[in-house]
């Protein structure tokens, strides 16, 4: 890797991801099995961590509808579902949007 020797720490790390992608990809690569014990990783502080796939699923449903303009954050487009993301139903035409600010009801 880096030729170099990695830090030495006298503690236990936490690691808070900040972002579903990191998750997703931290587990598909198998980044999470072959850190040191010491460092463990939180995931789960962010809606892409905790969503279900069934409602994944619904939203991919909904936004393959042709009289749809769906908007979700960015992050939220590239969580697979069972059979595709969001990126893919754009991607096959489907209207399929970035919203920029959070919305609260």
């Amino acid at each position: 890797m880096c030729g170099c020797d990695p830090p030495d720490y006298d503690a236990a790390l936490e690691h808070h991801g900040v972002c579903g992608g990191q998750t997703h990809a931290i587990v598909r690569f198998g980044l999470d099995e072959i850190l040191p014990r010491e460092i463990t990783l939180i995931h789960g502080r962010v809606p892409v961590c905790v969503t279900p796939i069934e409602i994944i699923d619904k939203a991919i449903a909904i936004a393959a509808r042709p009289e749809v303009i769906f908007c979700s954050f960015g992050d939220m487009l590239r969580v697979p579902g069972s059979q595709r993301d969001l990126l893919a139903v754009k991607s096959a035409g489907g209207t399929c949007g970035l919203s920029t600010r959070r919305w609260t009801p």
